[in-house]
């Protein structure tokens, strides 16, 4: 029966969920302690970093520093030193942002307001985004990677390819398009193998994926039971690495983001229309957002394969019917991008709106959209419900499964057995509280007989007192008594036989200058003498007179100096200390 009920609560505790106002308050906690950050981009042919400041909904960039290093791990060692200049320092807390994040907008059975258990939700989300890690390495081309890096231009890549369908025509052998341009000279081969390096990596997939989701308001996309979620993923080993990386270098890396998606998070306030779009572009990829009512809608990724993009395939990949159209993404991409939507769909587009101060000079806001609108969802800002991202902890386990829960639980029984106790001890009140009574009445006789004998006690600390005193007066007196007839006469004659010990020791030859004596310490003698012999002989003489006081001689020194009438000579030096050791001091 015990054992029922113990499933039964385990399996209740498990299926329960927090109110949503709870929910949605708890990822915000952190985040209120949070007001500088280190976000990192890399879109795996440049990298780039800034430092961000939170104040009062808004965002402030310290510093940006750029990278063109083929690694984020040389990239980082390149720029952290600089960002480190920063005032205030670099901060610990950072979040990163690679295409090695999918993102995608899912259309689930799963209502938010009564989400399934993390596990649930993660295999869901993982179920959803394993088809889009399965293509991934069909997506990137060597050819983006060698305009990415900037090695070759858009019409060269052209160029190169037509070269190369003439050659499959004339039946010539065939060649790969970056071996075509090193043939040609066009690329070195140090180039070439780093662009293929940098290709490995764009197409590392890995089994096991972590997700990271977020609900997008409305639903009825097919039918009333259908629900909007953002979700993203990432290879689990690949974020290992990553939070490995910047550990080293004394970084916390706590979320990572999709390169594509974020720069909505930046149409906030009275930006925000019923009906708008984002297109974000970045070499070989270009991102179509449609947001409603606040809410991502519709969400489209499109891989270019390193060409520009065309006018008509974005007139089919931007729905012409939307009112407000926003462009962001790097320079060039963004002016490709502007002229594509306006020869294939007519329309004229506005720069995502950039609200963060200052900006470098040579750093375009639009470019900064993506940086930006992810440290909006790091700091929990408006705006952060169309951003999702990766944690790069695991989520907890189950409630029931949690200390917290059992401590809440014991804490519950606790309360209920002291209840029940309290009752106990209420109907035995009365009988303790007539014994209180009597009992109060003995301590009443007890209290006035210890007061009369706290009296007498007084009176004998008082005796005590004067006797102690007596005691301390008479001590005084064997001390003066025993100065007087023992500690003078020592030192009288002490100092009586420590002089005949100089004037036996010295000779004809000899001349004492001063005798030191210094308190608690040993006794210098400064002299002279007509010979270094004589010196010696001096403080051979004096150590033998003075042993019978319990003294001896150390630290002697001769060394030439004249005399008094201008006397060739050696000045002398010694020192005579307690033969019982520096304890026992001086008489």
């Amino acid at each position: 029966m015990r054992h029922a009920a113990v499933r039964h609560v385990s399996s209740w505790l498990e299926t329960f969920t927090l109110p949503a106002w709870v929910t949605a308050w708890l990822p915000g906690l952190r985040s209120r302690t949070l007001r500088r950050l280190l976000t990192v981009e890399t879109d795996g042919f440049r990298i780039r970093a800034a430092i961000v400041r939170s104040e009062q909904d808004r965002l402030s960039v310290e510093r940006v520093a750029h990278s063109s290093a083929p690694t984020l791990a040389a990239a980082l060692d390149e720029m952290l030193p600089a960002l480190r200049q920063t005032p205030g320092g670099l901060p610990t807390s950072a979040i990163l942002l690679m295409p090695g994040v999918i993102p995608a907008l899912l259309e689930l059975p799963v209502n938010p307001e009564h989400p399934r258990p993390d596990a649930q939700m993660q295999e869901l989300m993982r179920w959803e985004l394993d088809p889009l890690f399965a293509q991934l390495a069909s997506v990137w081309t060597l050819e983006t990677v060698l305009v990415g890096r900037g090695y070759l231009t858009y019409s060269q890549v052209e160029d190169l390819t037509k070269d190369i369908e003439r050659r499959k025509h004339a039946q010539l052998p065939a060649i790969r398009l970056g071996d075509l341009a090193l043939e040609r000279k066009m690329i070195t081969r140090q180039q070439l193998d780093e662009c293929r390096s940098i290709l490995e990596w764009l197409q590392t997939t890995d089994d096991d994926i972590v997700c990271g989701w977020i609900p997008q308001p409305g639903t009825g996309v097919l039918d009333a039971d259908t629900y909007l979620w953002l979700a993203c993923g990432v290879g689990r080993s690949q974020r290992a690495r990553c939070v490995e990386l910047f550990a080293r270098r004394g970084l916390e890396l706590t979320a990572l983001y999709p390169l594509m998606g974020c720069g909505s998070a930046m149409i906030h306030g009275p930006a925000v229309s019923d009906d708008c779009g984002v297109v974000e572009a970045r070499t070989g990829q270009l991102l179509v957002e449609r947001l409603v009512h606040g809410g991502v809608r519709e969400f489209h990724l499109h891989y270019t394969d390193g060409h520009p993009p065309a006018p008509k395939s974005v007139g089919q990949w931007v729905p012409p019917d939307i009112p407000t159209l926003w462009v962001a993404g790097h320079d060039v991409e963004m002016a490709l991008v502007t002229d594509a939507i306006r020869t294939g769909l007519g329309r004229t587009v506005q720069p995502l709106p950039v609200d963060a101060t200052p900006l470098p000079p040579t750093v375009s806001p639009s470019s900064m959209a993506s940086i930006l609108g992810a440290s909006r969802h790091a700091f929990q800002l408006p705006g952060k419900e169309r951003v999702v991202a990766v944690p790069t902890r695991e989520p907890g386990p189950p409630l029931w499964q949690r200390v917290e829960t059992w401590a809440l639980a014991i804490g519950l029984l606790a309360v209920t057995l002291i209840a029940g106790l309290e009752m106990s001890f209420g109907m035995k009140k009365q009988a303790l509280q007539e014994q209180h009574a009597a009992l109060s009445e003995k301590l009443r006789i007890l209290q006035s007989e210890i007061a009369r004998i706290n009296e007498r006690i007084a009176d004998l600390s008082e005796v005590e007192k004067a006797i102690e005193a007596k005691k301390a007066e008479l001590e005084r007196a064997k001390q003066r008594l025993h100065l007087l007839e023992v500690r003078i006469p020592q030192r009288e004659a002490f100092l009586s036989g420590l002089l005949d010990a100089i004037a036996g020791a010295v000779t004809s030859e000899v001349v004492i200058d001063q005798i030191i004596e210094s308190e608690r310490g040993p006794i210098t003698i400064n002299g002279w003498a007509l010979t270094e012999k004589a010196a010696q002989q001096f403080a051979q003489a004096l150590s033998i007179a003075i042993d019978q006081w319990d003294r001896k001689v150390v630290d002697f020194k001769v060394w030439e100096r004249e005399g008094r009438l201008g006397l060739p000579g050696f000045a002398l030096s010694l020192q005579l200390i307690s033969s019982a050791g520096p304890e026992q001091g001086t008489l």
